[in-house]
């Protein structure tokens, strides 16, 4: 850390881009990238050791490139963003789909830990920090209606009103639900 700025201070963001250069943009979406998967293999590795089947993995957007690998899509684009399908059966337990969801956001801050504490406040690491924080917190978000946050808190209102396996008519519930609501 250079001399007299604090960690949370704007000089030291200043000393942090100015030392990237013009590499920023590029280590901004490399460790975005990194982010996403790590996220997308989080969700994906808690899914299988729980027992649910991954049916398809897809790293960025738009797809481009394709690849069936024994009952896996794997599916990969060049702008950020992914996502995981799985098999659930109808009988899965909603603990299941909590904890498999919940593991996306928290999977890259698991891997992020001995970075950090061996390679100490250097501008990469303090970049890939702030990019690991910012979308781990928006990730983690119960107000954000498609994020993960929102995803678990879901679940777990679910399981608190006594549901405590997938039901897989949910487009059927809900449109019983709507019909139900009388807009005056």
């Amino acid at each position: 850390m250079s001399d007299g700025m604090t960690l949370f201070s704007l000089a030291f963001l200043e000393h942090v881009v100015d030392s990237l250069g013009w590499m920023l943009p590029v280590y901004l979406y490399l460790m975005s990238f990194l982010y996403t998967l790590f996220h997308e293999l989080g969700h994906a590795l808690m899914a299988v050791l729980l027992g649910t089947p991954v049916t398809r993995f897809q790293l960025g957007t738009p797809v481009l490139f394709r690849l069936q690998l024994a009952g896996l899509q794997l599916q990969f684009g060049p702008f950020l963003g992914g996502s995981v399908s799985y098999a659930y059966a109808d009988d899965a337990r909603r603990w299941k789909v909590a904890l498999a969801t919940l593991s996306g956001p928290l999977f890259p801050v698991l891997l992020s830990l001995p970075v950090f504490a061996t390679a100490g406040l250097q501008p990469l690491t303090v970049m890939l920090g702030l990019i690991l924080l910012g979308q781990t917190l928006a990730n983690l978000n119960p107000f954000l209606r498609q994020a993960d946050g929102h995803k678990v808190v879901m679940q777990l209102f679910l399981m608190m009103k006594g549901e405590k396996i997938l039901i897989h008519d949910l487009f059927e519930r809900a449109t019983a639900m709507y019909s139900m609501v009388k807009y005056t």
